[in-house]
């Protein structure tokens, strides 16, 4: 990994224009501590892992070669829990302008647009018709699949898709297409390769003063997992092209001191059942969302929030509502202060009553030069009692941790310092309900160089 940054690096300065470059280095160490009587031995369980990434962009011959590297590793190292390593190549590109502002072709590794994630080694180009209107198309084998599972090269997975953007002074639209194949592990490792085609269309615009409007839909053919009579009996069916999801946003910015929002999001994923589990529910997990937002200025002071959001799942309703409070202008340089309240109401078909809990959070922290610091807490009204990482709770009553960070009891504190060339930055947490600590530690440089 390395070597590839030092390579580019060393290029003959007389064929380069402009080298940028980033490696970053970060090491993550978790516990879980439990005494419960099902939680086994050893009480306490660590995990380590450390990680690098790798990023760099090489442009020469008058800005119409250019070469691009995106690389990122993480291995585990010690602790009792081994997770497994993940290396991920996801772009190892030369791309070369044959007609400049107006054809561009690119060989290698990339990531092109897509409804899913979809990395290709293989081709790509882009015309730019007009100033307002342009398409690219590509075509090769997928690289890693949607498991991020690197694909051998001994194996070949087709990949093809084309795209069109139209950008006007008050107007951008983008449809896509593609098709590729990918490979699912549905039980005992067992790998299935299916293929499946996806389109999305997004749309933005400008229809009045101050107000922006948007959204997109997006449709694509999948793999579900069928499941038999038993849970031992796993199959792998592709459901005909159905919606992925559906989203849309309205913002209004008539005034320097008052901000409306809205955001609309729909959301579908297939889950099929078979034999006597067929009275089990369909197309579901699934849920729609619909959220409002006002922000009002309070003088230099900073801004206070209004939300509210109301998502609505095929087994209930779940609303949140509260406040945000940003402040910066507070007396001291640098001196800011984060605060939010919310309040949720979620209730469940098949449950009586409704599940209320309260979420809120604060931090207060200093910024200066390329010096960051912050400290604070968020702790959230739980209907049951603590579930950890290393037990699940027998109750029937929902508890979203540890599943969601925001379940979660804890305390933190971070840090991050950006000088000229490098950065690093330290973030710890401590969960009260689970004696369970989480810390990440960063490190890396940037570096440009034009000839």
């Amino acid at each position: 990994m390395i070597a590839i940054v030092s390579l580019l690096v060393l290029l003959d300065a007389a064929l380069a224009d402009e080298f940028q470059g980033e490696i970053t280095a970060y090491g993550f160490t978790a516990s879980s501590a439990s005494t419960e009587p099902n939680a086994g031995e050893p009480e306490t369980l660590t995990a380590n892992e450390l990680g690098f990434n790798v990023r760099g962009r090489l442009v020469t011959l008058d800005d119409r070669l250019r070469l691009f590297v995106d690389y990122r590793d993480r291995e585990p190292i010690g602790g009792d829990i081994q997770n497994r390593a993940l290396r991920r190549l996801y772009r190892a590109e030369a791309e070369f302008a044959i007609r400049p502002n107006t054809w561009t072709v690119g060989v290698g590794q990339f990531c092109p647009p897509s409804v899913t994630f979809l990395p290709v080694t293989g081709l790509r180009t882009s015309f730019q018709l007009n100033p307002q209107l342009s398409l690219s198309a590509f075509g090769g084998r997928r690289a890693i699949t949607t498991s991020l599972e690197n694909v051998p090269f001994s194996q070949v997975l087709p990949a093809a898709g084309a795209s069109i953007n139209l950008r006007r002074q008050k107007l951008q639209v983008t449809a896509l297409g593609t098709f590729s194949e990918d490979e699912a592990v549905i039980f005992l490792n067992q790998p299935e390769t299916y293929a499946a085609p996806s389109f999305l269309v997004s749309a933005s615009g400008l229809p009045a003063s101050g107000v922006t409007v948007g959204g997109q839909v997006a449709f694509a053919q999948r793999a579900s997992y069928t499941v038999g009579p038993t849970w031992a009996d796993f199959d792998l069916q592709v459901a005909s092209a159905g919606l992925w999801n559906a989203s849309g946003y309205a913002h209004w910015r008539t005034s320097p001191t008052l901000r409306m929002d809205y955001f609309f999001h729909h959301q579908r994923v297939g889950v099929y059942a078979a034999g006597d589990l067929g009275s089990a529910r369909l197309d579901e997990p699934n849920f729609t969302d619909n959220r409002a937002r006002v922000s009002a200025a309070l003088g230099r002071f900073g801004w206070l929030k209004g939300d509210y959001r109301v998502r609505l799942r095929p087994e209930g309703v779940e609303q949140r509502y509260g406040l945000l409070l940003y402040g910066e202008e507070l007396g001291i340089d640098g001196l800011y202060l984060r605060g939010r309240l919310y309040f949720d109401a979620v209730s469940f078909e098949d449950s009586e009553g409704v599940f209320d809990r309260t979420l809120w959070s604060a931090s207060a922290g200093y910024r200066t030069g390329g010096l960051d610091l912050a400290a604070g807490g968020s702790f959230i009204e739980r209907a049951v009692t603590p579930s950890s990482s290393r037990q699940a709770d027998a109750t029937t009553s929902p508890d979203l941790s540890p599943f969601t960070l925001q379940a979660q009891r804890i305390v933190f504190g971070q840090g991050y310092y950006s000088g000229e060339g490098w950065f690093a930055g330290l973030d710890v947490e401590y969960n009260v309900e689970d004696s369970e600590i989480r810390g990440l530690i960063q490190a890396g440089i940037i570096g440009w160089k034009e000839w």
